[in-house]
């Protein structure tokens, strides 16, 4: 679990991003079982499918709405040769707790995907691979600007035929 922990900071600066894996290993994202129990929801259902429980399983994997954004996802990665086309992402892979090494670029890539699905979540729309894309240039964009040129270079080169 402590490597997982670490992956924030060999992936990204953003404190947003580190924030949030942090407190995504701690189980302090609030889901709407969650905010039902304390009575801010009408309901526990989950905010994309509306058909089961929302836990934090199942809006980073067992929600067929985000299952179909990871595997968009998972078809861009292979594209960019960043994740070989025998693997795919997997549940440990999407509620970050795969403590395997990985490239940079594809780790950021998930991290960057799970923070979308809990921002995405929060204006009650539902996840699509352009959206995140969209936010994944933000990213990039920032980071051009704040990592060194080699850093940025070596995080990114994999992901520059989006960019350019």
């Amino acid at each position: 679990m402590e490597k997982n922990y670490l992956n924030r900071f060999h992936y990204t600066k953003s404190s947003n991003l580190r924030n949030f894996q942090f407190k995504l290993l701690r189980s302090r994202i609030p889901t709407n079982k969650f905010l039902h129990t304390i009575r801010v929801k009408d309901n526990n259902l989950c905010t994309f499918c509306k058909k089961d429980i929302e836990t934090l399983i199942h809006s980073f994997w067992t929600c067929v709405i985000v299952q179909n954004l990871w595997k968009c996802l998972e078809r861009w990665l292979q594209s960019r040769h960043l994740l070989p086309g025998s693997n795919g992402i997997n549940k440990l892979d999407a509620v970050a707790l795969n403590s395997k090494p990985e490239n940079i670029s594809l780790g950021f890539c998930r991290l960057a995907a799970r923070y979308y699905i809990v921002n995405i979540k929060l204006q009650e729309k539902d996840p699509n691979i352009s959206d995140f894309l969209k936010q994944l240039k933000h990213f990039e964009l920032v980071e051009r600007e704040t990592l060194p040129q080699k850093e940025f270079y070596n995080k990114w080169k994999h992901l520059q035929m989006y960019s350019q």
